[in-house]
């Protein structure tokens, strides 16, 4: 049944891709070697991918809404350039801090639904639930964006192994290897900085010896 199915969705992504979108070019190969740049990003540096691209999206709306404020009210005693700057600078922090408040309210207000539909009598307990479900995102956002980009960056790669003419049983197989592996070098990266934050805040022996003594 599943090979069936991973079957039915290769020769989906392959008639769509060759038939219709894809045309063999040198700017098609490009698009096709930068998105598996991104999906090997996305499964090694999740969350700091995650961090950039909608950076680089509130900075494009930040963008537009500043293009927009010149059109409509112009500023003659302001350079343009520096309020284009100033809307691109806006819009990548407020779209950061945006999602990761929506990322947060949304999956609570999910899991509440979830929860709620499931077991209808436990009102109380299926509020505290959603409310510790929201909690743990917020206050874990980057390792919760990091689990996320990695299998957002695990099925982007997949689709684009596809495409370069691999099987769909072998680009799982590839995605499947590099996800955990990723997960795990970012654990051990994160671990690493925290240790050696802790080394650093540590005070030298000189120096307790120096207090001790006087």
């Amino acid at each position: 049944m599943v090979g069936s199915i991973s079957v039915t969705i290769e020769n989906y992504f392959r008639n769509l891709l060759l038939n219709n979108l894809y045309v063999p070019s040198s700017f098609s190969y490009i698009m096709l070697v930068g998105l598996m740049l991104l999906s090997v990003a996305l499964i090694f540096k999740g969350s700091k991918t995650w961090a950039i691209l909608f950076a680089a999206l509130g900075a494009y709306y930040g963008y537009i809404f500043s293009s927009f404020i010149l059109h409509y009210i112009p500023m003659a005693n302001m350079p343009t350039y520096l309020i284009l700057l100033i809307g691109i600078l806006i819009g990548a922090v407020l779209m950061s801090v945006f999602v990761k408040i929506a990322l947060s309210v949304g999956s609570g207000i999910l899991s509440f639904v979830i929860l709620i539909g499931i077991y209808p009598a436990y009102l109380p307990e299926v509020l505290v639930v959603s409310v510790m479900i929201f909690a743990i995102i917020y206050f874990l956002y980057k390792r919760v964006t990091m689990v996320v980009a990695g299998i957002m960056g695990a099925f982007l790669l997949w689709f684009v192994l596809i495409i370069f003419g691999l099987t769909s049983l072998q680009a799982q197989i590839v995605a499947g290897v590099l996800y955990p592996l990723g997960l795990y070098l970012q654990l051990v990266e994160r671990s690493r900085k925290k240790e050696n934050y802790r080394r650093s805040r540590r005070i030298p022996q000189y120096y307790r010896e120096y207090r001790y003594r006087y």
